[in-house]
Protein backbone atom coordinates (compact mmCIF):
# COMPACT_ATOMS: atom_id res chain seq x y z
CA UNK A 1 0.00 0.00 0.00
CA UNK A 2 1.24 3.69 -0.55
CA UNK A 3 -0.30 7.26 -0.43
CA UNK A 4 -0.62 9.16 -3.30
CA UNK A 5 -1.85 12.57 -3.79
CA UNK A 6 -4.50 14.33 -6.37
CA UNK A 7 -4.87 18.16 -6.91
CA UNK A 8 -8.70 19.14 -7.31
CA UNK A 9 -9.56 22.72 -7.16
CA UNK A 10 -6.27 24.09 -5.65
CA UNK A 11 -6.46 21.76 -2.80
CA UNK A 12 -4.17 18.66 -2.38
CA UNK A 13 -6.31 15.23 -0.82
CA UNK A 14 -4.15 12.38 0.13
CA UNK A 15 -5.49 8.41 -0.63
CA UNK A 16 -4.29 4.81 0.52
CA UNK A 17 -3.94 3.06 -2.74
CA UNK A 18 -3.18 -0.75 -2.93
CA UNK A 19 -2.48 -3.03 -6.04
CA UNK A 20 -5.24 -4.97 -7.02
CA UNK A 21 -4.13 -7.28 -10.13
CA UNK A 22 -2.15 -6.66 -13.40
CA UNK A 23 -3.86 -4.93 -16.46
CA UNK A 24 -3.18 -7.00 -19.34
CA UNK A 25 -2.78 -3.98 -21.34
CA UNK A 26 -0.28 -2.17 -19.60
CA UNK A 27 1.15 -5.16 -18.22
CA UNK A 28 1.65 -3.51 -15.02
CA UNK A 29 -0.08 -3.25 -11.38
CA UNK A 30 -3.11 -1.97 -11.18
CA UNK A 31 -3.20 0.49 -8.13
CA UNK A 32 -6.42 1.22 -6.85
CA UNK A 33 -8.13 3.57 -3.70
CA UNK A 34 -8.63 1.70 -0.74
CA UNK A 35 -9.15 4.88 1.83
CA UNK A 36 -9.38 8.78 1.26
CA UNK A 37 -7.48 10.95 4.31
CA UNK A 38 -9.01 13.75 2.86
CA UNK A 39 -7.38 17.26 2.52
CA UNK A 40 -3.94 17.22 3.21
CA UNK A 41 -3.60 19.74 6.58
CA UNK A 42 -6.27 17.91 8.08
CA UNK A 43 -4.91 14.54 6.62
CA UNK A 44 -1.68 15.37 8.65
CA UNK A 45 -3.73 16.24 11.72
CA UNK A 46 -5.73 13.27 12.12
CA UNK A 47 -3.05 10.82 11.60
CA UNK A 48 -0.92 12.85 14.49
CA UNK A 49 -4.50 11.87 16.23
CA UNK A 50 -4.32 8.34 15.65
CA UNK A 51 -0.89 8.47 16.64
CA UNK A 52 -1.35 9.93 20.31
CA UNK A 53 -4.49 7.50 20.53
CA UNK A 54 -4.61 4.39 18.38
CA UNK A 55 -7.75 2.96 19.65
CA UNK A 56 -9.71 5.80 17.33
CA UNK A 57 -7.70 4.01 14.12
CA UNK A 58 -10.43 3.73 11.58
CA UNK A 59 -11.64 0.05 11.55
CA UNK A 60 -11.59 -0.19 7.46
CA UNK A 61 -7.92 0.65 7.59
CA UNK A 62 -7.15 -2.44 10.59
CA UNK A 63 -8.98 -4.91 8.35
CA UNK A 64 -6.32 -3.67 5.42
CA UNK A 65 -3.64 -5.06 7.55
CA UNK A 66 -2.60 -1.48 8.40
CA UNK A 67 -0.53 -1.09 11.73
CA UNK A 68 0.63 1.95 13.95
CA UNK A 69 3.99 1.08 11.85
CA UNK A 70 2.22 2.36 8.82
CA UNK A 71 0.62 5.17 10.20
CA UNK A 72 3.84 6.20 11.28
CA UNK A 73 5.68 5.74 8.13
CA UNK A 74 2.49 7.94 6.68
CA UNK A 75 3.02 10.85 9.25
CA UNK A 76 6.72 11.35 8.20
CA UNK A 77 5.87 10.90 4.26
CA UNK A 78 3.33 13.77 4.74
CA UNK A 79 5.40 15.87 6.81
CA UNK A 80 8.19 15.50 4.78
CA UNK A 81 7.40 15.43 1.03
CA UNK A 82 9.68 11.71 0.72
CA UNK A 83 8.06 8.38 0.80
CA UNK A 84 9.93 5.59 2.71
CA UNK A 85 11.31 4.22 -0.44
CA UNK A 86 13.30 8.06 -1.04
CA UNK A 87 10.47 8.80 -3.78
CA UNK A 88 9.07 12.44 -4.29
CA UNK A 89 5.31 12.85 -2.32
CA UNK A 90 3.92 15.70 -3.70
CA UNK A 91 1.32 16.20 -1.20
CA UNK A 92 3.45 17.25 1.86
CA UNK A 93 2.43 19.90 4.34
Amino acid sequence: MHLKCKTAKGNKYIYLYSYAGYERERKSPKAISVYSFGRNDKALKQLKEWKEGFNSFPKPLKELGCTKGDLLEWIVTVETGVTKTGKRFNGAV
